[in-house]
């Protein structure tokens, strides 16, 4: 397996670096690194199937949010709280 670093200062929008937006308590393999999606096409595709995965499952969700840089690059925002999570979903361009 190759070991992959990246810059968790850099900024991915005015107001996020990237280090802030791979915050986890969870623990993964691969230290929460993101994959930003080639496309919007990308990001719908992706942002549908975790929806039929928590309607499917019962399970709730506080954020889905499909986001765009300035630069013109896309990712998924997808948040879940212990409780009282609110099902909040939107699109952002930056």
């Amino acid at each position: 397996m190759r070991e992959v670093s990246i810059n968790m200062n850099a900024k991915l929008s005015e107001h996020f670096s990237l280090g802030e937006l791979c915050k986890s308590s969870h623990k993964t393999a691969d230290g929460n690194i993101p994959s930003h999606c080639v496309g919007v096409e990308q990001a719908l595709r992706y942002a549908n199937i975790l929806l039929d995965i928590a309607d499917g499952t019962k399970r709730d969700f506080d954020e889905l949010f499909i986001e765009r840089s300035k630069q013109g690059r896309y990712w998924i925002h997808f948040a879940v709280r212990p409780k009282d999570n609110r099902r909040r979903i939107s699109i952002m361009r930056g």
